[in-house]
């Protein structure tokens, strides 16, 4: 195995990359909140500046979750990764609308945390990995390999599952960028 690639399907170059990445831009505004004089400070301020932290810390959350060889695994239309303060738990996390969701306890209370923070990180690499025209690793066969030969159908073939989903995901992030 490639010592570049961890246990899960993209380069942990990437996964940290992302990491820095998001880090970076949180700190930036963070940064922009505590140049305000404290006692200029407005609630807004204040609570920015709380949510900012949280969001930093889960960043650097999901750097401990990595380190310590904890991934998130597919199943069934979702995703699901083991806890690191309770030990024996496994957490669901789910898209709803543009946004991941969980079922922990700091999802309860509304706030941005780890799971969350490993799903954007993992879209991000995923970004990165097209960027850079890295092939995620894995195990299983690639759909390329699968598809018939040429003579055998004249008709044009549709786009591979890839290719739908690099479709998919530019797609997304022109959205989200427009919005």
């Amino acid at each position: 195995m490639d010592s570049n690639v961890s246990t899960f399907f993209l380069p942990d170059a990437l996964i940290e990359q992302a990491i820095e990445h998001f880090v970076e831009e949180e700190q930036r505004a963070l940064d922009l909140h505590l140049a305000i004089p404290v006692r200029q400070r407005t609630d807004a301020d204040r609570d920015a500046i709380a949510e900012l932290r949280r969001d930093i810390k889960a960043y650097n959350r999901v750097a401990e979750y990595w380190a310590a060889g904890v991934y998130p695994r597919g199943i069934d239309g979702e995703w699901q990764i083991a806890s690191l303060s309770e030990r024996g738990t496994l957490h669901r996390i789910w898209r709803s609308g543009q946004r991941w969701a969980c079922d922990c306890k700091c999802a309860e209370r509304g706030y941005f945390h780890v799971h969350q923070a490993m799903m954007a990180v993992i879209e991000r690499a995923l970004e990165l990995a097209d960027q850079y025209d890295v092939t995620p690793a894995t195990d299983a066969p690639h759909p390329d390999d699968f598809e018939p030969a040429a003579d055998i159908d004249e008709e044009p073939f549709l786009p591979t599952p890839a290719e739908l989903g690099r479709r998919l995901a530019e797609a997304r992030s022109k959205y989200l960028l427009a919005a």
